[in-house]
C-alpha cells in the first residue's frame, strides 16, 4: 500500500502557513488605539494562539475609527482571526464586505489595492481549505495582478505565489506549480527578503518532485528548507514535519517517517486548534497499519477522528480516514467492517486519482481474503489502470516541468548575459566619463583662473576711475552752497524786508518751504499732518507768485489718522507735477481734489485728481519747469519699502478718461496700509 499525498492534510497546512507570515518571535499583546498601523502588525502575529484576543480587539477598535480605509483594515485582520477561531462563515462573509468596499472606490490608493490583494489573498485560502480550488486560483490570481501592477508592497508577491503554486500543485498542473513556486524564489531574493518565504518555496518544491517521484530532487529542497526552520514560525515547522514524515513514508523508510509525524504531533500540541494534531495521529495510524501494529494504529486512528472535528467529514478527508479504518480492519481480519467502509457510496469528482487507487488495492485485499478472485481481479486490474494513468501523468508532468525549468534557467542565463554586456558598458561609459570628468575640471580651473585675473584688472582700473571720480566730487562740494547757509542769508536779510510787507510773507513762507522740504528730502516717511501743511505751503506760494486760478480741494474724512506714516512727498510730487504739467493757458476751470480718508479700518486712501489734459508722461519730458525725476525717486522709493513688507503699498497714475469716457485730467491713487513698516 502507498500513500503519494495528503491533499486535505498538506493543503490546509499550507494554506495557514502562508496566510499570516508569522514572525517565530511572538510579540507581546498590547492595546494601540492610538496607531492602527501598529495594531495591525501586533496583532497580525497572535492570531494563531490567541484569535479571540484579536476579534474582541478589532471589534472595540473599529467602533473608534471614522477613516473607512483603516475602518476595513480591521475588517481584514478580524477575518483572519474568526478563521482561526474556528468560524469560517463569519470570516468569508466579512471577507466579502471587504472586497465590495475596495470594488465600490473609484480611484483605490496604493493601501486600499495592498487591503484588496490581502482581502483576495484570504479568500482563495478559505476556499481552498474547502477544496473549491478552481475559484481559489482565481481569487489568489486577482491578488497576485493587483500587487504585480502596484507600484509598492511588493514583498507580499511571494506569498501569493506560493499559494498559486500549492493549488495548482493539487491540481496536478506541476508546470504552473513550479513556475509560481520559482516566480516566487526570484522575487524573494530580488527584495532580499529569503527568510521569510524561502522556507516555503523549497518545502513546496520537494512535494512537487515528490509527487513526480524525483526523490532525488526532493531531498534536496527538503535539505534546503530544513535550513530556513530557524527563520520559520511553529506552524512552518509542523508542516515540515508533516511533509518530510511523508516523504519516508513513500520511501517506505517508516521508522524515520514516525519520527517526524510524532514532533509533528509534538508541536501541534502548542496550537489551540485540535485538528493540526488530528493529522498528525492520522499519520502516525496510518504507519502503525504499515508496520503491522494495529493496536497503536487503532488508537491513533481514534484520537485523530476526535480531535478532527468537523474537518473529518470533508469528502475528501473522510475517504481517506474511512480507507484508513478498512485497511486497519483487513489487519485485523474484520472483513464485513472492512466491506462496509469500501462500498460506501462517494462522489469520484471529489477525490483525489492517488486516494482512489489506494481504495482500488484495498477492494482488491479484501476480495482475495473472501477467496472471490473474480472480484479481486477485477479491483486489481483497476488499481493497475490507475497506476499506469498516474505514472504517465507522472512522465508527463516531468517533462512538462523539466521543460518549464529549462525556458526559465535559459532566461535567466540571457538575463545574465544582457547583466554582464551592461555591466563591461558601464564600466567603459565610467572610464569615459572620468576622463570628461577630470578634462572639464581642468578646463573650468582654467577658465576659473583668466576670470579671476581679469577681474583683478577691473578692480585696479575701478579704483583708479573711483580715486578720479572722488577728487571731481570734492571739488564739487567745494563749489556748492550748502542748503543752511541759504536760510541763514535769507534770514539776515529779512530784517530789511520789514519796510516792503507785500515780500515779507512771500519769503517767510519760501524759508519755511525750503526747510522743510530740506527735512523731509531726508526722511523715508513723515506724517500725514507733515505732509499736507507741507504741500499747503507749496500750493500758497505758487498762487502768489502767479496769481494761480487752480482750485485745491481738500477731502479729509474727519476719521482719518493724521499721524500715520506716508512715504515723504507721496502728496507734493502729484499736486506739483499737476500744477506744472495739467493745465494750459486756455484751462477754464482748472481743478484739483485731494481725497484722503481710511477705509476697513487699516489702508489709507489717497486720491489725487485734477480735471487738465491727462497723464502725457512724455510729452514733458525735456521741459525747463522740472526734472522728471520726482516721479520716479517716488516710484523707487515705494519699491525698496515694499521689498519690505508683506502688504505692500499700491502707486498708480491713470487717466480719468479710462475710468469714465466723460471725464478728462489725471488720477493718482495711493494706498498704504496703516502698519506699513518704513525702515530699510
Amino acid at each position: 500500500m502507498q500513500k503519494e499525498k495528503h491533499i486535505p492534510i498538506i493543503l490546509i497546512i499550507c494554506s495557514i502557513c502562508i496566510i499570516c507570515c508569522e514572525n517565530p518571535h511572538r510579540k507581546t499583546i498590547k492595546h494601540h488605539s492610538d496607531n492602527i498601523e501598529i495594531v495591525l502588525n501586533t496583532y497580525k502575529d497572535s492570531l494563531f494562539d490567541k484569535p479571540d484576543v484579536v476579534i474582541d480587539t478589532c471589534l472595540k477598535l473599529q467602533q473608534t475609527v471614522t477613516d473607512s480605509l483603516r475602518f476595513y483594515q480591521l475588517a481584514s485582520l478580524l477575518v483572519k482571526g474568526y478563521y482561526f477561531n474556528g468560524q469560517p462563515d463569519s470570516a468569508l462573509k466579512i471577507n466579502q464586505q471587504v472586497i465590495h468596499y475596495f470594488q465600490s472606490l473609484p480611484s483605490p490608493s496604493c493601501e486600499a489595492i495592498k487591503l484588496a490583494a490581502d482581502a483576495y489573498n484570504s479568500r482563495g485560502i478559505f476556499l481552498n481549505a474547502m477544496d473549491k480550488r478552481d475559484t481559489a486560483i482565481s481569487s489568489f490570481s486577482m491578488a497576485y495582478s493587483l500587487l504585480n501592477n502596484a507600484p509598492y508592497y511588493k514583498e507580499e508577491l511571494p506569498s501569493i505565489c506560493i499559494n498559486l503554486a500549492d493549488c495548482y500543485l493539487h491540481e496536478g498542473n506541476h508546470t504552473l506549480c513550479s513556475f509560481y513556486y520559482r516566480r516566487g524564489l526570484a522575487i524573494s531574493d530580488s527584495l532580499h527578503i529569503g527568510a521569510e518565504n524561502n522556507y516555503s518555496i523549497f518545502s513546496g518544491m520537494a512535494k512537487l518532485y515528490q509527487e513526480l517521484g524525483n526523490y532525488d530532487l526532493a531531498e534536496e529542497y527538503y535539505q534546503k528548507a530544513q535550513q530556513w526552520l530557524d527563520h520559520s514560525s511553529l506552524y512552518d515547522r509542523y508542516f515540515f514535519q508533516n511533509a518530510y514524515g511523508s516523504y519516508f513514508y513513500i520511501t517506505k523508510d517508516y521508522d524515520r517517517s514516525l519520527e517526524c509525524f510524532r514532533e509533528a504531533s509534538r508541536i501541534a500540541g502548542n496550537f489551540p486548534q485540535t485538528y493540526y494534531q488530528g493529522i498528525s495521529q492520522g499519520n502516525m495510524g496510518e504507519i502503525f497499519i504499515l508496520k503491522e501494529e494495529p493496536d497503536s494504529a487503532q488508537y491513533y486512528l481514534d484520537h485523530a477522528k476526535d480531535l478532527l472535528g468537523e474537518f473529518y467529514y470533508q469528502p475528501s478527508l473522510k475517504f481517506y480516514m474511512d480507507g484508513l479504518y478498512a485497511s486497519l480492519a483487513l489487519l485485523k481480519n474484520q472483513l464485513p467492517e472492512a466491506e462496509k467502509l469500501l462500498t460506501q457510496p462517494y462522489d469520484a469528482a471529489q477525490i483525489n486519482p492517488q486516494y482512489q487507487y489506494h481504495h482500488y488495492q484495498r477492494l482488491q485485499e479484501l476480495y482475495r481474503k473472501k477467496q472471490d478472485f473474480r472480484k479481486a481481479y477485477q479491483y486489481y486490474m483497476k488499481a493497475i489502470a490507475y497506476d499506469d494513468s498516474l505514472r504517465n501523468l507522472k512522465i508527463q508532468g516531468n517533462i512538462a516541468e523539466i521543460d518549464s525549468r529549462y525556458r526559465q534557467d535559459t532566461i535567466l542565463i540571457r538575463k545574465d548575459m544582457k547583466i554582464a554586456l551592461t555591466e563591461q558598458q558601464a564600466s567603459q561609459w565610467q572610464k569615459i566619463a572620468l576622463s570628461s570628468i577630470i578634462s572639464f575640471i581642468l578646463l573650468l580651473i582654467l577658465i576659473i583662473g583668466v576670470i579671476h585675473y581679469r577681474r583683478k584688472l577691473r578692480e585696479l582700473k575701478h579704483q583708479k576711475q573711483v580715486g578720479i571720480i572722488t577728487g571731481l566730487r570734492m571739488e564739487i562740494i567745494r563749489n556748492r552752497l550748502s542748503p543752511h547757509f541759504v536760510f541763514n542769508a535769507l534770514n539776515t536779510v529779512m530784517p530789511s524786508l520789514e519796510h516792503y510787507k507785500e515780500l515779507k510773507e512771500p519769503f517767510q513762507l519760501l524759508i519755511r518751504l525750503l526747510r522743510n522740504n530740506l527735512r523731509a528730502s531726508e526722511q523715508t516717511a513723515v506724517p500725514l499732518e507733515e505732509e499736507i501743511s507741507l504741500v499747503k505751503d507749496y500750493l500758497h506760494l505758487h498762487t502768489m507768485r502767479n496769481d494761480s486760478k487752480i482750485v485745491v480741494d481738500w477731502q479729509i474724512d474727519e476719521n482719518t489718522p493724521l499721524q500715520a506714516l506716508i512715504p515723504s512727498m507721496a502728496i507734493q510730487i502729484p499736486i506739483e507735477n499737476a500744477v506744472k504739467y495739467a493745465f494750459s493757458g486756455s484751462s477754464l476751470s482748472p481743478s484739483i481734489r485731494v481725497g484722503i480718508c481710511l477705509q476697513e479700518q487699516r489702508m489709507l486712501h489717497i486720491i489725487i485728481e485734477d480735471n487738465g489734459q491727462g497723464y502725457q508722461p512724455h510729452k514733458y519730458k525735456n521741459d525747463v519747469r522740472g526734472t522728471g525725476s520726482g516721479l520716479k525717486m517716488l516710484y523707487r522709493t515705494i519699491e525698496i519699502l515694499n521689498a519690505k513688507n508683506e502688504e505692500k503699498i499700491m502707486f498708480n497714475i491713470e487717466n480719468r478718461s479710462s475710468l469714465n469716457p466723460k471725464e478728462e485730467g489725471t488720477r493718482v491713487t495711493l494706498i498704504i496700509p496703516l502698519h506699513y513698516t518704513f525702515e530699510l
